[in-house]
């Protein structure tokens, strides 16, 4: 039915009508019994393919959409993530605020336009005692489900999802950049190389866990033209391709990054992360950093911190380390006309070596 309605949705009036001349023509002559007075039920029926295209092509000449027609929560969930072409933390936290919502429900699935907004309120009230941040981010991906199925089916409902007033706490508690001491007994907790490799990349570039993750070999290379050895933070592979990523504050933009002379030897010899993932990274290096700091304001996150206030105290312009750490530059400060210019490559080598030793 999805696929049938694409097709004749893409189609101009004229077309649609020629399209259910030619149906019409070929029920006829294969079901010519259909509607007849003596037709019977041992006779040949319209196959649920007929069925679907049929029901298709009337919607797009704008019948309302049949009731078993209508979108369920995983179908709405499913397409609204092919067409927003989410990434995949987000795909992911969709699929679970379905099942969340699902489960309270006890059903396998249900039709997006008969939820109802008690459904919601209950669903809400009996999470009281959890995160209500969490709560509020499962509301949201449902929302966008319900809109998608809403536009989808042209109903004019009211959103059952929207306007619940879910308080969150306004008591989160920012990240603290690591003393560099702390930060070292952390790394001696660490148990390989290559776990420690992460940390050291974020301290002398700033990179986030999952930019660091998404480094590859051949994103470090040295530029012919200045001899300074590079790399590419969050190349724009296929999992970081969508339009809507790109524009996305402080997520998706692919940065060149000068290696810092300090990084350039435990960068040699990398060929990859092999089995580690962004996740088991984050959770060996909680492991390693709790029996010095339980407080989640000291994370690996943290050290991105330390990485800017470092570039700030070593007298780094603001711009130039807004652009080396992948920050949004506009409304800086942009002194010394530094926005008339790309940034050399040897300037931000000199800033980047400006950072102290890990």
């Amino acid at each position: 039915y999805r696929y049938f309605l694409d097709k004749y949705k893409s189609m101009r009036p004229k077309e649609l009508e020629v399209a259910e001349y030619k149906i019409e023509v070929e029920i006829y002559d294969n079901y010519p019994h259909i509607g007849h007075p003596q037709d019977s039920p041992d006779l040949p029926r319209m196959t649920e393919t007929e069925e679907a295209e049929i029901d298709a092509l009337l919607v797009a000449k704008g019948m309302e959409t049949p009731e078993h027609r209508r979108l369920t929560l995983r179908e709405a969930n499913r397409l609204n993530k092919e067409e927003k072409e989410y990434p995949l933390k987000t795909a992911g936290a969709h699929d679970i605020a379905v099942e969340k919502f699902l489960k309270h429900l006890k059903k396998q699935n249900i039709q997006v336009a008969t939820i109802k907004r008690k459904d919601v309120k209950n669903f809400i009230n009996s999470r009281k005692k959890e995160n209500q941040a969490t709560l509020k981010k499962d509301i949201s991906c449902l929302s966008q489900m319900w809109k998608y199925a809403s536009d989808e089916e042209e109903t004019d409902l009211r959103n059952p999802f929207e306007k619940h007033g879910i308080k969150v706490s306004d008591t989160k508690q920012s990240y603290l950049a690591w003393d560099i001491d702390e930060l070292r007994e952390v790394l001696e907790n660490l148990n390989t190389n290559l776990e420690k490799l992460p940390v050291y990349i974020s301290w002398y570039t700033g990179a986030r866990l999952g930019e660091v993750m998404s480094i590859r070999p051949e994103d470090i290379y040295v530029d012919k033209k200045t001899n300074v050895q590079m790399i590419k933070i969050k190349p724009l592979r296929k999992e970081y391709k969508s339009e809507k990523d790109k524009a996305k504050k402080n997520v998706s933009a692919t940065r060149e990054t000068p290696v810092h002379k300090l990084l350039v030897p435990k960068l040699h010899g990398f060929n990859g992360w092999g089995s580690l993932n962004p996740k088991e990274v984050g959770r060996n290096f909680t492991d390693a950093k709790m029996p010095i700091r339980e407080s989640r304001q000291y994370c690996f996150h943290s050290i991105r911190k330390n990485a800017i206030t470092n570039l700030m105290n070593g007298g780094v312009p603001e711009f130039y380390t807004a652009r080396m750490v992948g920050h949004a530059t506009t409304g800086l400060t942009m002194s010394y006309g530094l926005y008339a210019q790309e940034m050399s490559k040897q300037i931000a080598l000199d800033s980047i070596n400006k950072i102290p030793e890990l």
